[in-house]
């Protein structure tokens, strides 16, 4: 499955911090050249599919509630 124009924002900034934690709001400023910005839920539903399409990869989007999300190779 091929990543949406979005979901592909949201990856590059997560990849620019392998490991580390990336801010929700870092994680919408990525995105600040979409043509609106996302709400909170709906930067969690890019996650939530995000999440789907890399596990395959060996990579997984864990959240840190309330704070981000960190991207590292899944623990499977």
């Amino acid at each position: 499955m091929a990543l949406s124009a979005v979901q592909s924002r949201i990856v590059e900034c997560l990849i620019r911090n392998p490991g580390a934690l990336v801010p929700r709001a870092d994680l919408i400023a990525c995105l600040s050249e979409e043509p609106s910005t996302p709400t909170r839920n709906a930067l969690d539903l890019h996650v939530t599919r995000i999440r789907r399409k890399l596990a395959p990869l060996g990579l997984a989007v864990k959240a840190v509630r309330g704070r981000g999300y960190r991207l590292h190779a899944s623990e499977d």
